[in-house]
């Protein structure tokens, strides 16, 4: 299954019941069309919530990302400047890598 796994390493509270969390994702070698799910590291000292309001990621090894909040999955998309999906393909240029993200959520 192909997914990105988080580790949290700061949660900074905002107005009211919210935070920003602030990490890195670790990509599997895999991307399935349509997106890979989101989990949170095993045991986690800082988990992510369930619901986020916002979820950027930070550009590397020639993708880009967009999260879908309706299914909880990010979308990988290549650095051709077609902003075309990165489709099924094993992207192992990010396999293990610690790519940067910010989130806003309860």
């Amino acid at each position: 299954m192909a997914k990105v796994t988080a580790s949290v390493k700061y949660r900074l509270p905002l107005e009211g019941t919210r935070y920003l969390y602030v990490g890195t994702l670790a990509n599997d070698a895999s991307y399935a069309a349509g997106g890979q799910t989101l989990e949170n590291e095993a045991n986690p000292r800082i988990a992510l919530p369930a619901t986020l309001d916002k979820f950027d990621v930070e550009p590397k090894g020639g993708y880009s990302w967009e999260w879908l909040p309706a299914t909880g999955k990010l979308k990988a998309y290549d650095g051709s400047g077609a902003n075309k999906e990165a489709g099924a393909v094993n992207i192992t240029t990010l396999a293990g890598s610690a790519i940067p993200f910010t989130a806003i959520g309860p």
